[in-house]
């Protein structure tokens, strides 16, 4: 990388620069993310050219597109990461079909590239949650991570059934809706 690393909140910095045609905001954030986008487009797509041109797309829509980012809706690694999983797919349907080589990833390399996939996911989801409201976000979480029935969360937040049911509803709702805001499709 070249240059000092930057923070969180510089690199939204740097996004509103690039919006405002500052290519060397773009180069800085080409420094940051070149390099993890080209390891996780390797182990993802198998070839070296696939991985640069993974790489390449990304940067250009987030020359095209940094006006677009809001940093209310998810961080900027995760809005990169978005449009880098929008970009394999593209670029996996593109490639002409053809037998399988010895330069497809190694079993480790598939283990480290659907680990680092969850936890892509995992921040997009969380992303996503932390734009429902707090009383639907709290249904949504004690749902799906403390695992709880609707019965149990009526009686764990003191409410009726019926409003863990509707808030349940609208919840998920909210959250496909924002995901899909995301570019996470299915």
């Amino acid at each position: 990388m070249n240059g000092p690393a930057v923070g969180i909140g510089e690199e939204d910095d740097l996004l509103v620069a690039i919006a405002g045609g500052d290519r060397e905001a773009l180069a800085r954030l080409y420094d940051l993310y070149a390099g993890p986008l080209y390891g996780w487009g390797l182990r993802r797509l198998g070839e070296g050219t696939l991985a640069e041109d993974l790489v390449q797309r990304v940067m250009l829509k987030v020359w095209r597109m940094a006006a677009r980012h809001d940093p209310g809706r998810g961080s900027v690694r995760t809005w990169i990461f978005v449009m880098a999983r929008t970009a394999v797919v593209d670029l996996l349907r593109e490639r002409p079909r053809a037998a399988p080589t010895a330069d497809l990833p190694d079993r480790e390399d598939q283990r480290v590239s659907d680990e680092l996939d969850a936890l892509l996911g995992a921040e997009v989801v969380r992303a996503a949650l932390d734009r429902l409201h707090e009383d639907h976000r709290r249904v949504v979480e004690l749902a799906y991570f403390a695992q709880l029935s609707q019965s149990e969360i009526a009686a764990r937040l003191g409410i009726p059934l019926g409003t863990v049911k509707s808030r349940s509803y609208y919840a998920l709702r909210a959250l496909r809706l924002s995901l899909q805001e995301m570019g996470v499709k299915g």
